[in-house]
């Protein structure tokens, strides 16, 4: 049997004409919006960009994860309701969203975080989560989509690359 050298390709563009997005209700009441489809270059690109905000508030004082950051960019931006915005003022409405918090505690009793991504470890493949360095249109396929598990519809889909990429 010979390989069909044009497989991929067709099955690409079968792809993009049949791109969508789809929004529901999870389990826990939250909302799920998720796009497919989509050309793996504009995807990187707008990851990126929102990558670049997110991590633009973290630095300027937000007081929330990455991925809390990025969601909140992600609505507003769909919402229209930062319509026009500049990158700055994005920046600056983030951190109002999530202000840093004091801690009362006195300075002997606080416990600094760590820095960097911490995973525990188990006998399961390594895997990593792609970052907006890593994604690229070579490694965005369907087959790096780590779905739900199931019966759990609030967990996002997830980016992820295997650790021998």
């Amino acid at each position: 049997m010979e390989a069909d050298p044009g497989w991929a390709e067709r099955r690409y563009r079968n792809a993009l004409r049949d791109r969508k997005v789809v929004a529901y209700l999870a389990d826990d009441g939250s909302a799920v919006v998720v796009a497919s489809g989509l050309p793996a270059d504009q995807t990187a690109a707008a990851y990126a960009n929102l990558d670049a905000v997110a991590r633009a508030a973290k630095r300027a004082g937000a007081d929330a994860s990455m991925d809390r950051l990025r969601a909140d960019l992600f609505v507003g931006l769909l919402d229209q309701r930062w319509n026009g915005w500049t990158r700055e003022q994005l920046v600056a409405e983030l951190v109002a969203l999530h202000p840093r918090r004091r801690d009362s505690r006195p300075a002997a009793m606080r416990v600094p975080k760590p820095r960097g991504r911490t995973r525990a470890t188990t006998g399961a493949p390594s895997m990593s989560i792609l970052t907006a360095s890593t994604l690229t249109a070579s490694n965005l396929t369907a087959s790096n989509l780590t779905p739900p598990r199931p019966g759990n519809r609030a967990a996002e889909p997830r980016l992820r690359r295997p650790a021998s990429v």
